[in-house]
């Protein structure tokens, strides 16, 4: 099956993002204020891990930078924006599957009766790396007492916090 691409609403022209949940750069010339024209060739981007499991891009262009769930680009470019009172739902529970094809638009209260169906909360868990396993990033700061925070960013960049590398890991 042939991967099918399209424009990220409010990014044409910049990124454009797949059925298969990949995210690319266009590729373009920028004019620079001292007379410099610089050329950007595209790329596909490489996508980080958020505190919750799903996968993010930090999507750029002149005066504006945003960072951005991959769920909900492939979600919005596909199928249109996102209903009132509605959220991005993987049908599979695995939050790293952006696949157009695991992917909907519905209610949280549906959301959370995926997670109650898969036996997850929240669909993963934070292990560290002497292999002990909580439910939140808030537990596991609470448990080695440093900040929710410090846990998050630890996964995010890889970097040691209380004594421990952490990761997400989908259940």
């Amino acid at each position: 099956m042939k991967e099918v691409w399209k424009g990220i609403p409010d990014w044409e022209g910049y990124y454009e993002v797949s059925d298969m949940g990949h995210v690319r750069s266009l590729p373009r010339v920028l004019h620079r204020s001292n007379g410099y024209q610089q050329t950007i060739f595209g790329r596909l981007l490489k996508p980080r891990v958020s505190a919750y499991g799903h996968l993010r891009v930090a999507l750029c262009r002149p005066g504006r930078r945003e960072d951005k769930c991959i769920h909900q680009l492939v979600l919005t470019a596909f199928v249109g924006p996102c209903p009132d009172g509605c959220e991005a739902c993987h049908n599979d529970g695995d939050h790293q599957n952006n696949r157009l094809s695991n992917l909907r638009w519905d209610t949280h209260a549906a959301n959370m009766a995926d997670t109650a169906r898969h036996g997850v909360r929240r669909g993963y868990k934070v292990r560290r790396s002497d292999g002990q396993t909580y439910r939140t990033c808030q537990e596991a700061s609470k448990a080695v007492g440093v900040h929710r925070g410090s846990v998050a960013r630890s996964i995010r960049l890889g970097q040691l916090s209380g004594g421990y590398t952490w990761e997400i890991v989908h259940v």
